[in-house]
């Protein structure tokens, strides 16, 4: 077993300069030297796709640039790429290009769906990235409007085979009681797999995942707690 309070973070917006996060690469090491300190030992860096200007060789080149540096500064960190990909009926097609999947090996996606509702076709989706030997990692989807009114709405992507992240900010509050509610019923229940960051700026990492991380250990126990927070997240890097 890890000695506790350990994390392995699968959703950040670390990559300087390619989407809404860090904008240069000291903000960027700015963050990776936080979630050092609050016990983070690997971090996947998952800038959304599609934005605007963004293409796969910025991102390659810009990841490149962060990695060696965090080498070069002695920072104890594991550092892989991703995306956080927007949900589209197209997905398929858009991961038939490996380098969008969790560090880039073709076998897990970090995937957000709309806001507001499930598409009615989501299943499809997701059914069709498993025949492609990739399983979907649905991203917080307590932030969803569907599972805020109901969240056993996941249970069925669950037994299908989705794999469920949930946000550290969610469970502290930060998005308010209607996700905090959805977020607590994941965990209780069984249908929450990894806990995740979804970092942007310096200053969100040192406190909330710890604290999640204390959330988690009371709503479901220690060990479920150090399941969703390093053994889940870490395999899928592995």
């Amino acid at each position: 077993m890890r000695s506790t309070r350990e994390f392995f973070d699968i959703h950040t917006h670390i990559l300087q300069g390619v989407d809404d996060g860090a904008a240069d690469i000291g903000e960027s090491l700015a963050i990776i030297r936080e979630a050092a300190e609050a016990g983070v030992r690997g971090i996947v860096l998952t800038p959304h796709f599609p934005y605007a200007g963004m293409n796969l060789e910025l991102v390659a080149g810009r990841f490149k640039e962060l990695r060696d540096m965090v080498s070069a500064k002695n920072i104890d960190m594991t550092i892989s790429l991703g995306a956080e990909l927007r949900f589209s009926h197209d997905l398929p097609e858009i991961l038939s290009d490996r380098r969008l999947t969790i560090n880039c090996a073709g076998k897990y996606a970090l995937v957000e769906m709309p806001a507001y509702e499930i598409p009615m076709y989501a299943h499809d989706v997701f059914f069709k990235l498993m025949t492609m030997g990739i399983t979907p990692v649905w991203g917080h989807p307590e932030r969803c409007d569907d599972v805020i009114r109901d969240y056993t709405v996941v249970k069925d992507f669950v037994d299908r085979g989705a794999l469920v992240q949930i946000n550290a900010g969610s469970l502290i509050g930060d998005y308010g009681g209607k996700v905090k509610g959805a977020v607590k019923s994941l965990v209780k229940n069984n249908l929450a797999h990894i806990l995740a960051s979804d970092t942007h700026r310096a200053g969100s990492i040192k406190d909330r995942l710890p604290e999640a991380f204390n959330r988690i250990e009371k709503l479901a126990g220690y060990q479920t707690a150090v399941e969703l927070s390093f053994s889940n997240p870490s395999k899928l890097v592995s």
